[in-house]
């Protein structure tokens, strides 16, 4: 049977990623329903519960999008 690898779940990871994607934490926590302060103490958790994650990652990806479009 073959290992799954699911996405980075570290708060750091995901911080770097949006730093490296020049995205702001106030473009970000728009496709979020929560604060720019919350996401900042998302970002520094070593290790974020999944759901969460994804939820980052998707916000990210579209935060990403209209930045791209605009």
């Amino acid at each position: 049977m073959e290992h799954q690898t699911y996405p980075p779940t570290d708060g750091r990871t995901l911080k770097a990623l949006r730093e490296d994607a020049g995205v702001s934490q106030d473009d970000v926590a728009a496709f979020i329903p929560t604060t720019r302060q919350a996401l900042r103490r998302w970002e520094q958790h070593p290790r974020l519960p999944y759901l969460k994650a994804e939820q980052y990652r998707k916000a990210l990806a579209s935060a990403v999008e209209a930045k791209a479009t605009a």
